[in-house]
């Protein structure tokens, strides 16, 4: 009798034990979440002041910011023809002009005159972005390379549109191609991923999978004790590919070059402590909300992974490549964590100018 009393005692400890312990894990994961919580509130509010010294442009204080002119015919699909947009920003000018054709490039023939070599740079915001026209990276990506080559008469055009997705001109093949290029260059994944994959936009993902990984990414110290598996949106990364696919292969049966780059990123390391604090807060604000990320490390994993798919995807498809991700890592070179400060799209044109050149050198020899 007095054993089994001591086993129940014994086991009545065990569950006070247990008891306690479990009381001091649910204790330690609030206290680590609400210090999370806290600690993410108050940077963001640091970091909505660097948002504002960013790009150079705002010397840290509040931009007296005007906005003229409405340049969407349908917004994130088509621009309205001979738009014109302006920001005055603090005492710095954006300028947006959209030619008659619809796009934010110079003036050009429909119709391709004799001798000119046309090369058309596809992409979203990233190919689009500039201050100025002359200052996108087709611009000065064509500035670059008729230095290079004064006798062939080289015209680059800027196709960009805002918010596409890769699949943008699979469905508008012969607008793209009836102006004639001789050089496609592609240039995003971003939307792709941050607004189209993590938002499970298409059937990639399984259901009950997505809905689980989002609902466990509601707590930071959750995420930060089981990330997120990159391998998430292996399946979706693979729809990104077969756009570049269908395009390279539709530019070879007309006999058009096409080079398609990586997707560049900020480098989290190299960041400074501020900088981290912006990214981190952007990520679970904007670009990786979809999923519910809370860091841009975690963002960021994603794109490494991306990266290296793609390295195997233009392997296997033969195809001309930019690697972008390892010529632009600087954090300083970008206003986010895809867009870019004037010395990264200038950095963004020499990436892609190495790369045109190759292709140009087969027949055309470059300027002494």
């Amino acid at each position: 009798m007095s054993r089994e009393l001591h086993t129940k005692k014994d086991k009545l400890i065990i569950l006070k034990v247990c008891y306690i312990l479990l009381i001091l894990i649910v204790t330690v994961g609030l206290t680590c979440e609400l210090y999370f919580v806290v600690e993410r509130y108050l940077s963001v509010k640091r970091v909505d002041e660097y948002k504002l010294t960013i790009d150079g442009i705002y010397l840290g204080q509040k931009p007296n910011v005007t906005f003229t002119g409405k340049i969407w015919e349908k917004q994130f699909e088509k621009y309205k023809p001979n738009a014109l947009w302006t920001a005055l920003v603090g005492n710095e000018r954006y300028t947006v002009k959209i030619n008659s054709h619809g796009f934010r490039t110079n003036e050009f023939d429909a119709v391709k005159p004799d001798g000119v070599y046309r090369i058309i740079c596809i992409g979203a915001s990233t190919t689009f972005d500039g201050k100025t026209n002359d200052k996108t990276y087709p611009a000065i990506l064509e500035r670059k390379l008729k230095q290079a080559y004064p006798h062939l008469n080289i015209e680059v055009l800027n196709f960009g549109i805002s918010g596409t997705m890769t699949d943008y001109w699979i469905n508008r093949v012969d607008d793209l191609f009836k102006f004639q290029p001789d050089m496609i260059i592609q240039y995003n994944a971003v939307n792709d991923i941050s607004w189209y994959h993590m938002n499970r936009q298409n059937n990639c993902i399984n259901k009950l999978k997505y809905y689980l990984r989002r609902t466990l990414n509601l707590s930071f110290v959750i995420q930060k004790l089981f990330p997120t598996d990159t391998s998430f949106l292996d399946n979706c990364m693979l729809n990104t590919f077969h756009n570049f696919d269908v395009i390279s292969s539709e530019a070879r049966s007309r006999g058009v070059e096409y080079i398609v780059g990586s997707f560049a990123t900020p480098d989290f390391n190299r960041a400074s402590d501020i900088h981290r604090q912006y990214l981190n807060a952007i990520v679970q604000r904007e670009w990786g909300h979809g999923l519910r990320l809370k860091d841009y490390s975690s963002y960021n994993e994603f794109f490494k992974r991306y990266n290296r798919q793609f390295r195997s995807f233009v392997a296997q498809n033969n195809l001309s490549t930019v690697f972008v991700d390892e010529a632009i890592t600087d954090p300083d070179l970008f206003t986010d964590v895809c867009h870019m400060k004037p010395e990264g799209i200038e950095k963004l044109a020499d990436t892609f100018f190495d790369g045109v050149i190759k292709i140009l050198n087969k027949e055309l020899p470059l300027k002494n």
